[in-house]
């Protein structure tokens, strides 16, 4: 009967199949053994390269001390012309920017607006979180606080937000506050 001959030829195919996973594992672990054959006398396995001599040093060698790394000096600040030959007060800003190798740098107004600004990212919430501080604040590296300086120009009192990838030195602040001094004053 036509179901008979269906079902002897399904069996002989799954025995097949079988047969063919079992000559496939033991073809597996006969060709992993041949892998993982080490080289006698070492660890080494023979998919391994060759290990490479190790030069040895006479005994009699002197030690000498080790030369100390120099220490990185910053490079010497380029004199950069703030008010000659730039458009308007935004490319003196970035060039004191450049100068000072900032991250940013805003002028703002005592009640938090934008007054001038220069370098990367947005102006506008640092004037509008600093623009009413009343004392000069330090760069503070665990929350990322700006340097504040207080100047007067033209008897507006202005508020300097100076942001800088290191601490600044009491003659950066005061080199940025006279040069912001110069730029306000050949622009406004």
């Amino acid at each position: 009967s036509p179901m008979v001959i269906a079902a002897v030829i399904v069996c002989v195919i799954i025995v097949l199949g079988i047969l063919s996973a079992i000559l496939f594992i033991k073809y597996r672990k006969k060709r992993s053994r041949e892998v993982k054959r080490h080289y006698p006398g070492t660890s080494r396995l023979a998919y391994q390269p060759e290990p490479r001599s190790v030069p040895v040093i006479p005994g009699t060698a002197i030690p000498r001390p080790w030369k100390k790394a120099p220490v990185p000096t910053p490079p010497l600040r380029q004199e950069i012309h703030l008010t000659e030959g730039r458009a308007d007060i935004t490319d003196s800003m970035n060039a004191l920017v450049e100068k000072y190798r900032l991250d940013q740098f805003t002028i703002a107004t005592d009640d938090g607006l934008v007054f001038a600004a220069g370098g990367n990212g947005d102006a506008a919430p640092d004037a509008a979180q600093f623009g009413g501080a009343t004392d000069d604040a330090v760069l503070d590296g665990a929350n990322n606080r700006p340097a504040l300086a207080h100047i007067t120009h033209r008897g507006s009192p202005l508020i300097l937000i100076i942001r800088s990838p290191a601490p600044l030195a009491e003659g950066e602040r005061t080199g940025i506050v006279e040069d912001t001094k110069v730029i306000l004053n050949w622009w406004i």
